[in-house]
């Protein structure tokens, strides 16, 4: 069976699963969501990259498998896209990863760890 993923479908799932990650020594961001069954981790690499967010990867590890994304660009854009199509409880790190700088990173990294 093939799933419908969606904007409102993968904000959702990232609001429950999703980790965003800023890095520790520069102003780096890093989205990713690990899951034990890949299934619907496929289904959404497929469609982020159908959406032209092709800098996610799927990883897989020995008990889980990790989509990730730390190409600035497209973080900003998937959590752009996310913020616009319901992400709720991770509004508030997705809308503070979106204003790092190097200026600010210290303080960013803080408040959205």
């Amino acid at each position: 069976s093939i799933m419908s993923c969606s904007w409102p479908y993968f904000a959702g799932f990232f609001d429950a699963e999703g980790c965003v990650g800023i890095a520790s020594t520069y102003a780096g961001l890093r989205l990713s969501v690990a899951q034990v069954n890949d299934h619907v981790l496929q289904c959404l690499l497929q469609f982020l990259h159908n959406n032209g967010l092709t800098r996610w990867s799927l990883f897989h590890r020995d008990r889980s498998s990790l989509l990730q994304c730390s190409y600035r660009t497209t973080c900003n854009q998937t959590l752009e896209y996310l913020l616009a199509h319901g992400l709720s409880l991770k509004r508030r790190q997705a809308e503070l990863a979106l204003s790092l700088t190097a200026g600010n990173h210290g303080e960013i990294r803080d408040a959205v760890s």
